[in-house]
């Protein structure tokens, strides 16, 4: 029997410390170890492929376009293309890595636990650097930091020994001193990233500034992020230090109709600082009807909130609490709101 015929258990997406204890977060029925790649349905992968290589299949130029959308964060057009590409060569690796990442982008976790499954099934249980770090960036957002550092150290090693991907390097350090800011280890977290001149190691350093007590410094990291990127991300949070949400607000409504926008950050403003919670709802009921990621999901829920729309912010947040995620800005809106009565008035509409 071939290899990619045999049961793979070597690497599950999940860690194998990790315990989902909950419907949204736990593994698919048949997917908990790894898919069960018979012979048959080995045969029928492969000759679907070959009859896509005899038609004249330009595989390279629609990988390329998938690839080119999910750059341009096109998360549905670039899964529309992957799932195309994955139907015809259902045994091609690269499909499945983009079908997990737009999946992940789209909040589509049990999706993507799928997608990423099946490319670690047919590399027998192993994957290359970016594959690697897709695991990490599944594990993390289903709150598993410790086997997303697993990942990243998995990711580093196929760079250590030579087999490409050498540019992602500076990019796989600073999501480990993330990652072990998010852990508490925050002396670790700044080695990692100390010195570094990429946008994620300027934000963790900015945020272990603040977690040292050292505002100002923490501020001027944020200002040279800025100047490096003004995109409305950014902005935002230097704003939410400064106060100041005139230049966010201006940037953010520019590009909100953009692939890479800022409508999440735009919708926590309109629903606190902005005090325009009608907007705010409007904005997030359009946004989740395009993805359900636990980011959108937890500014629909805030606005929400703002609404007085207690009950329905009590059951999106509680959706956002049961993925696992421990992004700072979202546990720290769960233990705010999730401590509330649901019988507690909210504000009152303008």
């Amino acid at each position: 029997m071939s290899p990619v015929a045999r049961r793979v258990q070597e690497q599950p997406v999940r860690n194998k410390s990790f315990d989902a204890s909950n419907d949204f977060a736990a593994i698919p029925k048949g997917v908990a170890a790894s898919h069960k790649i018979t012979m048959k349905t080995l045969i029928v992968m492969t000759s679907m492929t070959l009859l896509a290589i005899a038609r004249g299949d330009n595989l390279d130029s629609r990988k390329s376009e998938s690839r080119a959308l999910l750059h341009r964060k096109d998360y549905n057009g670039a899964l529309a293309q992957a799932k195309a590409i994955q139907k015809e060569r259902p045994d091609d690796i690269e499909s499945y890595q983009m079908m997990g990442t737009a999946q992940i982008a789209l909040g589509d976790y049990v999706g993507a636990e799928t997608s990423i499954q099946w490319m670690l099934d047919l590399r027998i249980g192993k994957a290359d650097t970016p594959g690697w770090l897709l695991v990490a960036h599944f594990r993390e957002v289903t709150g598993d930091v410790e086997g997303a550092l697993d990942a990243v150290n998995l990711a580093s090693s196929r760079i250590a020994v030579g087999v490409g991907h050498e540019h992602l390097g500076p990019k796989l350090l600073a999501y480990a001193g993330y990652l072990h800011l998010l852990a508490g280890r925050v002396s670790i977290a700044e080695q990692a990233v100390q010195g570094a001149t990429d946008e994620m190691s300027i934000e963790t350093l900015a945020r272990i500034r603040m977690a040292q007590g050292r505002r100002d410094d923490a501020m001027q990291l944020l200002r040279g992020l800025v100047a490096m990127n003004p995109h409305p991300r950014n902005l935002y949070k230097l704003a939410e230090m400064t106060g100041d949400y005139a230049g966010f607000e201006k940037a953010a409504r520019r590009s909100r109709n953009e692939p890479d926008h800022a409508n999440v950050e735009l919708i926590l403003y309109l629903a606190g600082p902005g005090k325009r919670p009608v907007e705010a709802l409007a904005m997030g009921w359009r946004e989740s009807n395009e993805r359900q990621d636990v980011f959108t999901l937890d500014a629909l829920a805030m606005a929400l909130q703002a609404n007085g729309q207690i009950e329905q912010a009590h059951t999106l947040f509680n959706k956002v609490a049961a993925v696992g995620t421990r992004d700072p800005r979202i546990v720290s809106h769960l233990s705010q709101n999730l401590t509330l009565p649901i019988s507690q008035p909210g504000p009152k509409m303008p």
